[in-house]
This record gives structure tokens, sequence and C-alpha cells, in this order.
């Protein structure tokens, strides 16, 4: 592990109001430029192509993940955070995530390193509809082959920072510290604009216009790159999100606003949320909180609240939500441990799963948005902090213990009551039920007390009878072996008193 430390942040943060370059290329003209009556999403070649999946930052995936159990399949080492990098998929699965340091990955779908290239601090990237990778970095905006070499470069004196979005005629978006670039898939540059301020985020609506968001401020853009207008707000982390209608959704940590096309106030709410709120198929926002341990879910019409889940308090940081296609909702949280959170489309818990860590630590922190694979795997990244900093890219799509669960007092396989300290406890024989992501795919799965084998099965139904004497605090395991190499395991601390 290198030590990536808390001041690179620190020095990130603080450095980032006085990096300027607004004058790295001058203001081309966009007379030229002829802006549509309307212009149409276009077909995303790939599973998540960028940091809020599409241009709209909706978050909503096309795939199911409706047999997706919450068991993690593996999780990949990175030797600096990656908390704040969301993973863009291809058409073929892979991966592609930076760390915070100097590297960007590629990694395949079972979890194996495709290939690494040091770039010098890269950010969130994008993929291109022929699968060209679009990364920012510390003086340079890259586009990279789906091999890893590259394309072409822009230089820059300073920052090509926040998440690239592309718009539906294959138009990369990107900004730096106080200016927004439209940048050709070939790399020239069509025109930029100069807010001013630090960009944070940017969408692309289904005509083409264009909003970005600073500190503190949302501007608008015609297709063209000229001034639309500007709407003043308060502290600004994330993107604006667009419903299929247009309305634009922001949040500023003490408003949600629902915004029409020509940048008025439909309606405002009082919201402790950080991130813009996802969009559900029929419309719901689903908002997270940085300020408390709530998930919410919005009526777009008029702002009141459908419903509110609460995680509990020992939770103080929570990621924007993902969607699949049938709703259900993904979010990450850490406080009293990390986990990825399974809501339904009602604000029903459905599970929730460990993202586990094979070093001890003091500090877990997460705050990247989820992204859905094709085949229903949801892929989520981590930062933790020990003597080193280091992170994972998490895999959720595994084997799960389906009736044994964390905090719980068990009886004979039943679930009875929380326990005090958040001890596990089983009393009783009872027979573990396990359920497997992609059975058709696994060769074989493994019962573990205290790493060592109780018993193997080769296929369904997977269930394995613990009615032997067993005493005491053991470790409970369950592995699973996929014919891709993968190996999923999820491990319980659990007091037996099985006599």
């Amino acid at each position: 592990m290198k030590n990536a430390g808390i001041s690179l942040v620190i020095f990130f943060i603080i450095t980032l109001p006085f990096v300027s370059n607004a004058d790295i290329i001058k203001n081309q003209s966009a007379d030229n430029v002829a802006i549509p009556e309307e212009i149409n999403t276009g077909q995303i070649n790939s599973v998540w192509p960028m940091f809020g999946y599409d241009a709209q930052n909706t978050r909503r995936s096309p795939y199911s993940t409706g047999d997706n159990p919450g068991g993690e399949r593996w999780r990949f080492y990175a030797d600096f955070p990656l908390s704040y990098s969301t993973p863009v998929i291809d058409d073929e699965g892979t991966l592609y995530i930076p760390n915070h340091f100097d590297e960007l990955y590629a990694i395949y779908p079972n979890g194996t390193l495709k290939w690494m290239k040091k770039l010098g601090d890269p950010f969130q990237p994008a993929l291109g509809s022929d699968g060209t990778v679009y990364v920012g970095t510390f003086g340079h905006f890259y586009a990279l082959y789906p091999n890893g070499t590259t394309k072409w470069t822009l230089p820059a004196s300073g920052i090509f920072a926040g998440n690239p979005v592309i718009g539906s005629d294959g138009t990369i978006y990107v900004g730096t510290m106080d200016t927004l670039y439209a940048v050709s898939p070939n790399g020239t540059i069509k025109w930029n604009y100069t807010i001013g301020r630090d960009v944070v985020g940017i969408s692309v609506d289904h005509w083409g216009n264009i909003y970005i968001t600073s500190l503190s401020d949302l501007f608008s853009l015609h297709p063209n790159g000229t001034f639309r207008w500007f709407f003043d707000t308060g502290w600004l982390i994330d993107a604006p999100t667009i419903s299929g209608d247009g309305t634009i959704y922001v949040t500023d940590g003490s408003y949600m606003y629902a915004l029409d096309q020509e940048g008025n106030i439909i309606w405002k709410v009082d919201s402790p949320f950080g991130a813009s709120p996802s969009i559900a198929l029929d419309g719901t926002l689903i908002a997270t909180s940085f300020q408390s341990s709530k998930i919410v879910a919005v009526d777009p019409s008029d702002g009141h609240t459908l419903w509110t889940y609460d995680i509990g308090r020992n939770f103080n940081v929570m990621s924007a939500a993902s969607i699949d296609s049938d709703g259900t909702i993904y979010f990450a949280a850490c406080g009293s441990g990390v986990y990825l959170y399974a809501m339904t489309p009602t604000g029903i818990f459905k599970w929730r799963t460990s993202l586990t860590c094979d070093y001890p630590y003091r500090i877990a922190y997460i705050d990247a948005t989820p992204s859905i694979g094709k085949d229903g795997t949801v892929y989520v990244t981590t930062w933790f902090s020990g003597d080193d900093d280091w992170g994972y890219v998490h895999a959720i799509g595994g084997g799960k213990i389906q009736n044994i669960e964390d905090g719980y007092l068990h009886f004979f396989g039943k679930k009875v009551i929380r326990t005090l300290h958040g001890r596990t406890i089983a009393i009783g024989a009872f027979t573990l039920q396990m359920k497997f992501f992609h059975p058709e795919q696994l060769q074989k799965a493994e019962v573990l007390i205290d790493g060592f084998v109780r018993g193997t099965l080769i296929s369904p139904p997977f269930e394995y009878s613990f009615d032997t004497r067993l005493l005491g605090r053991h470790t409970l395991e369950i592995r699973g072996y996929y014919s891709d190499g993968a190996i999923s395991s999820e491990k319980k601390d659990i007091f037996f008193l099985i006599i």
C-alpha cells in the first residue's frame, strides 16, 4: 500500500479556487454551429457510460438486478482511495476507474486487471459510443482506446476536472476550474465558455441545452455555447438532474429546486440533501442526504415527500442513489460499517451487504454513485484509511446468506430480536440457506467454519444443516466458485449454541 494520505485531498481542495485555465484556449466562434430544434438522447452503447449514467444525470439503468441477492462476488484492491470514482462500464463489461494518485484501471468483469495506465491524478472518466475512454487530469484531457493506448491529448496549464458528459452527437463536455469546453470526438475544441467559477458538474438535456453547476450557481447555455440564463443557489456539489420533460432539479444543501426551461422556480422544498436527486422510471425523485441518515422519495409535481427510510443515526455519509429497470434503488453508506443498500421502489428495505476490507482501518469513506452492470451486478467503490490509504472496487452479485441476519438473535433458524451491541447469535439447530447470483455459472459452493470446509454443494438448493454440536463464537463463511475464476465470499461472526 502506498500512503496517499489525507494531505493530497486537502491540498486539492485548498488549491481549487486559485487555479484557473480560462486562457488556455482562446474562445472560438460558435456562429457556424446550428442549433437543432430538438436533439434525441441517442443510443448509449456502453452499459454505464458516465458518472450519472446519462447526460441528464438520472442515474437510472436499463438493466434489471432482480435476481441479485446482494453478496460480494469480488473486490479489486487499489493502493490509493477510490471513493469519488463511479465505475463506468463498456459493452463488454470492462470497468474503468481512476485512483486518487496517477493511475487509471481497466478491470475485467471477473475482477482481474486488464490494464493500468499512469496519467497523473486522473478524475472521473466517461465512455464514448465507440468505446473511447475520456478522462481529465492535472494538465491534460485524454482520449484513450479501449486497450489503454492514447488516441489524442489536449494539453492544459490547469486541471480538467469534474465529470465529463457526452452529448447525443458525441460532443464531450468537460470543465476546468472556471471554463466549460465542448470537445469533438476527434479532439478539436468546438467552443468554450468561461463562467469565472469552479465547474462542479455538467448536464445536457434532450434538446442539447447545457447546464453547469459551480460551487454556488447554476448556468445554462445554448447548444452552441452561448448564454441562456443563470440561477443563484447555495452550495452545490453535483450536476443538475433533468427529467424527460425538461424540468431541472438541483439541491444546494438547504433546498431542492425544480426549475423550468427558462430557469424559473416551479417549486422548492427544505432539503438536507447533498447530491441532485435520481429519477425513477415513473418520475419519482430519489434523494439521499449528506447531513442525515435518510433516503427520501419526492413527488416531482410539487416536491412533497412520498416516503422516507432512515438507515440509522450511526451512518452519516450516503452516496447518491442508482436505480435499475425494475425500480430497485441502490445506495452506499458508511459510519458504523460500510454497506450497500437495496430498497424497493416504495421504500421497503430489501437487503444490505457489507463492503468488506482485508486490512484494519480507522476511517471509511464513500460518496460515489453505484453503477449497474448488464448482468445485474452492482459496482461501488470505497476508501479506507489506516496507517495508509487504499480503496476497493466491490462487485455485488455473489452468494448471500439468507436466514442469518447481522445483529439478531436466531432461535432454530428464525430471527427473533435485535441483540445488544450488534452481536449475531444462533441458538439451536438450523438449516443454513444461501442464494447465489447466476447459479448456472457456479462450479461449487462451500460452507466453512473458522476457515475449515464443513460442506460442499454443487447444485441448488444451496442449503446446509447445522445439527451437530457447535458452541461459542465462530466465523461462518460461504464461498461460491464461478467458472470465470471469480470467488464470491460472505463471512459472519456468530455466537453458536447448538447442543
